[in-house]
């Protein structure tokens, strides 16, 4: 089981290979939103803001106004975030609840897998 603190650990690394990575910066330069990420078992909440492709600022709490908001399990949530799974199908068969605007879903998996391959 996943707990609060593996995935802290995991959500820095992925903002650090997100930050550090050259293509997504070119990609996403003209992206700005605000993510949510909440879990079950445990529960967690973590935001995450992106200022033109860039994570600036991670808070292991609830914000307002959030463009995207992810839930699920804690260990689907570790799963998408070190690139074990597929969050395009977790999503199809409703393991996966995301609320973001169809394209924002896209960008999504598009940083995911940019970052793990």
């Amino acid at each position: 089981m996943v707990t609060r603190e593996t995935l802290v650990a995991t959500l820095d690394t992925f903002v650090k290979k997100v930050n550090e990575n050259i293509t997504l910066k070119k990609i996403l330069k003209g992206w700005s939103k605000l993510i949510v990420v909440k879990t079950k078992d445990p529960e967690a909440v973590a935001s995450l803001k992106v200022e033109r492709g860039t994570v600036v600022d991670v808070k292991l709490e609830d914000t307002q106004g959030a463009d995207i908001t992810l839930s699920a399990n804690a260990d689907v949530i570790n799963d998408i975030f070190t690139g074990r799974a597929n969050p395009s199908r977790l999503y199809l068969d409703g393991t996966l609840k995301v609320f973001a605007s169809q394209k924002d879903q896209m960008v999504l998996d598009s940083i995911v897998d940019i970052v793990w391959k």
